[in-house]
């Protein structure tokens, strides 16, 4: 077992149950199943049509200056949505005053 393959699992393993953390925390429980659903469907099909598309890429342009653009791109969109979620407010928790 090649050691980049482990680590690519044991990162892409570490972050994979947050989405469903996330999906809770930012949509609720009552439409997790829904948007849960929609986030693994996009996850798949990233997966599935990224190394087909990187490799068309190379194949026309015989480099990786474009794959790494395109790479760059894309995160910097989904930096861009994660920012325009707002952020939810929670009840802070008084810890100067001594319980009773």
């Amino acid at each position: 077992m090649q050691p980049l393959s482990v680590v690519f699992g044991l990162a892409y393993g570490g972050v994979m149950p947050f989405h469903a953390v996330l999906v809770r925390e930012f949509f609720g429980a009552r439409i997790m199943g829904t948007v849960f659903g929609a986030v693994s469907a996009f996850a798949s099909l990233g997966i599935a049509l990224g190394p087909w598309a990187g490799g068309l890429v190379f194949d026309n342009f015989q480099r990786y200056t474009w794959l790494q653009a395109g790479s760059f791109a894309i995160g910097l969109a989904a930096v861009a949505v994660a920012l325009s979620f707002p952020t939810r407010r929670r009840p802070s928790l008084d810890l100067g005053r001594a319980a009773a």
